[in-house]
């Protein structure tokens, strides 16, 4: 599966990754917890951002530890850290029982990358925000369990 995400991935990476500063957006509310086999990570920054001009989703979050803010750039690659991204297809809340969900984790030696179908549900999109929950668990061949769980409220960039 992660071989065949890794040119999905990169093709996301180049058309809407990276960017921000070491500190990035703080979310504005809630906790997510973040694991793959035994390392953990604290999910501390997160961003709504335009969807890719290709793409059919009305918007994409990405959560992270990294430093992801508003300025994330197209072309840019994102800074060591680990995140979740996933799309939702409209701005209206609702509840997203089969969206995919990409785990990428950056290190200075490259990408760690996993992806499959996740339960997203988002409860409130405003003006200077988006809120909601996510419930992620996948088994990667090579690195054992992969958890992401929690509610969330990030800045709202588009």
């Amino acid at each position: 599966m992660r071989k065949e995400l890794i040119g999905m991935i990169a093709l996301w990476l180049a058309a809407c990754g990276g960017g921000g500063g070491p500190e990035g957006e703080p979310l504005i509310s809630g906790h997510v917890d973040f694991s793959i086999g035994s390392t953990t990570s604290d999910i501390k920054n997160g961003v709504a951002l335009p969807a890719s001009e290709t793409s059919s989703a009305a918007f994409t979050v990405i959560l992270g530890s990294g430093g992801i803010n508003c300025d994330t750039a197209p072309g840019q690659f994102l800074p060591k850290g680990s995140y979740v991204t996933f799309d939702p297809t409209t701005t209206m809340p609702m509840v997203y029982d089969d969206i995919f969900v990409s785990v990428i984790h950056s290190t200075s030696s490259g990408y760690h990358l996993n992806g499959t179908s996740g339960h997203v549900e988002v409860t409130s999109v405003s003006d200077t925000s988006v809120a909601g929950s996510i419930d992620h668990m996948d088994t990667d061949e090579e690195d054992g369990a992969i958890v992401v769980s929690g509610s969330f409220e990030v800045t709202r960039c588009f």
